[in-house]
Parts: structure tokens; sequence; C-alpha cells
């Protein structure tokens, strides 16, 4: 995988060693203040960009209105559901590793991709992922729980 398409109806994540977990939703971060660190191609880059220069954030958000902003939200304590913005808060409040992977919205590109199984939600998913394909650098998606 080499990063995500727009299908709003899938979540991908890739597994790049320095990034902390958080599941994307729509809206603009909520409580706190922010501080726009710079564009970002995609969800993940701008996780990754706002742990590298402001590792005291407690979460991200990126705009979806093509501007490709990223921002690194400070005392975030929620979303306001915007469709202009997806935002998300590092797990456990700091940005800490935790099964290396930060969803955003799309379905993986670049190379292939094998259904593993169905799972709870997207923590389960990497955990699935991991278990039963090591060499996989990604896992996508899909919160229906038909084809999980």
């Amino acid at each position: 995988m080499t990063g995500p398409n727009d299908s709003a109806s899938w979540q991908t994540c890739q597994f790049p060693a320095n990034v902390g977990v958080c599941e994307f939703s729509m809206g603009d971060g909520t409580g706190g203040t922010e501080e726009r660190v710079g564009d970002a191609a995609n969800t993940m880059d701008c996780v990754a960009m706002v742990i590298a220069l402001r590792p005291d954030a407690n979460g991200a958000t990126y705009s979806n209105a093509g501007g490709q902003g990223c921002y690194a939200e400070f005392g975030m304590t929620g979303s306001n559901g915007s469709e202009s913005w997806q935002t998300c808060a590092f797990v456990g409040g700091s940005a800490v590793p935790v099964n290396g992977c930060v969803f955003g919205m799309g379905d993986g590109t670049g190379g292939t991709e094998t259904q593993v199984g169905n799972a709870a939600n997207e923590a389960a998913c990497v955990t699935m992922v991991q278990a039963s394909a090591p060499e996989a650098n990604g896992a996508t998606f899909n919160g229906d729980a038909e084809s999980g």
C-alpha cells in the first residue's frame, strides 16, 4: 500500500513505526486551541507532521476542503462535526505509538490486499491484520459488519 484514495466507504492506515493511533472523524477539533503546522498530503501525513512538530498536541485536524491544511490540537475535547474537516484525538491524550497505525478516510492504493476477516473496530482490524499477514504494511476497515 502506498496511501489512501478518497472513498468515504472505507478507512485505511499504514504501519509507520513512529505514528500514534487515532481514528479520524468528521469535524474540526473543539476545546483548547489549535495551530496550523503546514500542508499534508493526507490524514496520516498530518498526524506524522503534528507528532514531529508539536509533540505536546493531543490531536490533529486535517482539511477536507482541498487545502490540505494540517493543524495541531491542544486541549481538544471533541469535534464540531463540520464536513470541511477531519479530526482525531490521540490515544491516551498523547501521540503514543499503539499498533503503529492512524486511520483516515479512503481505501488503500498501490500493491495488493487480502481480506483477513471481519473486525469489530479499527484496533481489532489492525490486530487481525498484523496476526494474519505480518508482511502487510497497512490495514483497511469498513464499519459495515458484513465487510469489515
